[in-house]
Formats: C-alpha cells, structure tokens, sequence
C-alpha cells in the first residue's frame, strides 16, 4: 500500500537482548515485532496463516525502528508491514501477513 496508507503500530529502541552474535538484531526478534502490530482481538477472532519477510537493512544497537501497517486492498486479511529505521532513515525490513 501507499505509504500515507499505513498507520504507525510503534517505536522500539533494539536492546541488548535483541542482538546477535553479529551485532545487530536477530531475526527472531522482527516476527516478534510483526507480531505485535496486531491486537489480542486481532488473535482472538482469526489464526495467522502466512508470513514472508525480507530482511532489507540491518538494525543495531540503540537504534530505533518505527512500525507501519497497512490492509492490502486486492487481498483482504493480507497486511503489509515495514520497520523504519529512525537512526539511518532505511528501510529495514518489509513484511506480509496473512490471517485465515
């Protein structure tokens, strides 16, 4: 979706719990904040059936990524999601979610 289509979910500051071997945050740790753009309610009504992510940029410590979402219009459940990172300005990972 356009980017004015998206509404922000929220900001998280990566931590040193989030972080690999490598120095930036583990892979893990981004379908945790996928999963978190979603509500109990969200749960509660429908199962998650599907998740692609690309690993765009990396995130490390004491960065700060912003959360958008957006409904994809030509598939109804499928949502898209981006991180932003807030430090560097790139985009670190877009995301699509599927409810069933």
């Amino acid at each position: 979706p356009p980017a004015e289509d998206l509404s922000e979910c929220f900001s998280l500051r990566a931590g040193y719990s989030t972080v690999d071997i490598m120095g930036h945050v583990n892979n893990a740790r981004y379908v945790e904040w996928i999963s978190d753009c979603f509500s109990i309610d969200e749960y509660q009504a429908r199962r998650p059936a599907w998740l692609q992510i690309n690993y765009l940029n990396e995130v490390k410590p004491g960065e700060t990524v912003t959360l958008l979402r957006g409904e994809r219009g030509e598939q109804p459940g499928c949502w898209y999601i981006t991180g932003m990172n807030q430090v560097s300005g790139a985009k670190a990972f877009e995301a699509e979610f599927l409810w069933q």
